[in-house]
């Protein structure tokens, strides 16, 4: 039987820009063509894909480096969209004065964000310690932790970091899910929580699009010699997508574009995956088929 003449691409159902990012987009873009007479500006990166924020720098819009800056009224902008990640409550009451001083306000934050933030404010007002399962120094978790009291709320990354948690085991304590994290990582810090907290309140917060997006990625190492993967670096959820495939022993590219594909390499293999991570444009991974689809396998190339 004649062996393929092309390598088989296998596009993910859910890669690609989730509603959250296509609605800050949506809306920084609908603000600047309303308002052409308006400097435009988003609170920090309005998400972490270069690609997809080219089409707002086009229509002049630019990130203010708040924490560069902080008085607010210095900004040099008219308008400012807030970013999809969220911000700390104290970022909002800085927030707040820009409408002192005639500048406009949209919220970008995305709304499964927005949940997480209201579930730990209506615990640590009943007077709960909080564990937010995500990655340390990232906005959302930043955004996260800003709605803790001092002391009592703690980011855990994985389960090796449960025996540093530290509050008293006579207190109520619950935990959420940075939104983009994995599900396994979450329940398996959840179960070690709980050996130590009984009493532990736990609360799935990663949203949909993410676990629709790990769902369709397992499928695509199931049935596929290697896994192309597109997005930034600096992506926590796009990262995370490359690791899961990665820890699953499959043959990993972590891409931002169809530029960075070594096509010498992928002649090794003969069906391909494609997914991206949610702030990436799904252009990106037509455009990654499109240059995958011609190529030769090697004729060791697995079967």
């Amino acid at each position: 039987m004649e062996a393929d003449k092309s390598v088989e691409v296998v596009v993910a159902q859910s890669g690609g820009f989730c509603w959250g990012v296509e609605r800050a987009i949506d809306m920084a873009r609908k603000v600047a063509e309303e308002n052409p007479s308006l400097k435009v500006g988003t609170y920090g990166p309005l998400v972490h894909n270069d690609e997809a924020l080219k089409p707002l720098r086009d229509l002049g819009v630019t990130a203010v480096k708040a924490e560069a800056d902080p008085k607010v009224e210095t900004w040099p902008v008219d308008a400012v969209v807030l970013r999809a990640h969220g911000i700390t409550p104290h970022e909002r009451n800085r927030i707040k004065t820009i409408r002192e001083t005639g500048k406009k306000v949209f919220d970008g934050t995305c709304p499964d964000v927005g949940i997480i933030h209201a579930t730990v404010k209506r615990h640590v007002n009943k007077g709960y310690n909080v564990i937010v399962v995500g990655d340390a120094n990232h906005a959302e978790t930043d955004g996260i932790m800003g709605y803790t009291v001092k002391g009592k709320g703690m980011v855990v990354e994985n389960p090796a970091q449960v025996k540093d948690v530290a509050f008293p085991a006579s207190e109520p304590i619950c935990a959420v899910s940075q939104s983009t994290q994995e599900a396994e990582n979450f329940w398996a810090i959840v179960d070690g929580l709980k050996a130590r907290y009984p009493q532990l309140e736990a609360f799935n917060t990663i949203c949909e699009a993410t676990t629709s997006r790990q769902t369709d990625l397992k499928l695509l190492i199931e049935h596929c010699d290697a896994i192309v993967v597109i997005g930034s670096h600096h992506s926590a959820n796009t990262c995370r997508l490359a690791q899961m495939s990665r820890d699953r022993n499959r043959p990993t590219y972590h891409i931002e574009n169809e530029s960075e594909l070594d096509l010498a390499e992928m002649r090794k293999y003969r069906k391909v995956g494609v997914t991206a991570g949610a702030s990436t444009p799904p252009a990106a991974m037509y455009r990654v088929a499109k240059v995958l689809e011609p190529i030769d396998p090697l004729p060791q190339a697995a079967a």
